[in-house]
């Protein structure tokens, strides 16, 4: 469940050759299509793009996003407006991009085909102490133009503790040795054991015994702004 709810996204050099990357979920929210993801991920205004699939004999087929949509916060610190951003990032798409799960051999032979999810969400669920969540990132050690080279995580069993600010704190299952085991997990969606979106990943925590989450009902407004530009361009 939770490797079909995540997508995998890379950043695109002039020559469109993938140079970074990150993780991300397709949500239809008002009947709209978006891709959710965090801004500490893609908020550098780079190059964006979906991968969707090996094609054998072509290599990766990629659904370009450009840059990404991203928010800026202002607090007054010291009699000052300072502004700060605020770690999460979208895209509204005008057509689904249908990325595909594989499992590929050695040899290129695709063993295994499933379409990815898109979730269904008002993006106001919370997290229970009793519930159990899990998420499966996409981390990678190198890029690879001709095929999809990446290393799984799942991180499933995880319980919620607190809320603090923004976001949500998860422990997972046990500790870990570092946050850099998850590099390239972040945005990826936090499910309940049914399979209902309830956060992004974000971070680790210092203990090294958690991740935490980010929650969407605070920045669910901006999609509202955006489907209703959108709207007001169609129906001037």
């Amino acid at each position: 469940m939770y490797h079909l709810a995540t997508i995998s996204l890379v950043q695109l050099d002039q020559e469109l050759r993938p140079i970074n990357h990150a993780s991300a979920c397709l949500v239809n929210y008002r009947e709209h299509l978006f891709v959710l993801t965090v801004s500490h991920a893609t908020g550098n205004q780079g190059n964006w793009a979906i991968e969707v699939k090996y094609v054998p004999g072509k290599g990766v087929e990629l659904f370009q996003l450009g840059a990404m949509g991203f928010l800026e916060g202002y607090r007054i610190k010291h009699n000052k407006l300072k502004s700060h951003k605020i770690d999460f990032s979208y895209k509204l798409l005008s057509q689904p991009p249908a990325p595909r799960y594989q499992i590929m051999s050695t040899t290129g032979v695709i063993l295994e085909d499933e379409p990815k999810y898109i979730l269904p969400s008002d993006l106001t669920l919370t997290p229970e102490p009793s519930g159990q969540y899990g998420f499966w990132g996409c981390t990678r050690q190198s890029f690879d133009s001709h095929n999809l080279v990446i290393t799984p995580k799942l991180e499933g069993g995880m319980t919620y503790q607190k809320t603090e600010g923004d976001m949500f704190f998860f422990k997972t299952s046990h500790p870990y040795k570092s946050y850099k085991e998850y590099r390239g997990c972040s945005g990826a969606p936090i499910l309940t054991s049914d399979g209902r979106l309830v956060s992004l990943v974000v971070e680790g925590d210092k203990k090294k015994t958690g991740i935490y989450g980010l929650d969407l009902r605070i920045y669910k407004c901006a999609l509202d702004v955006e489907i209703d530009m959108t709207s007001n361009t169609k129906h001037p």
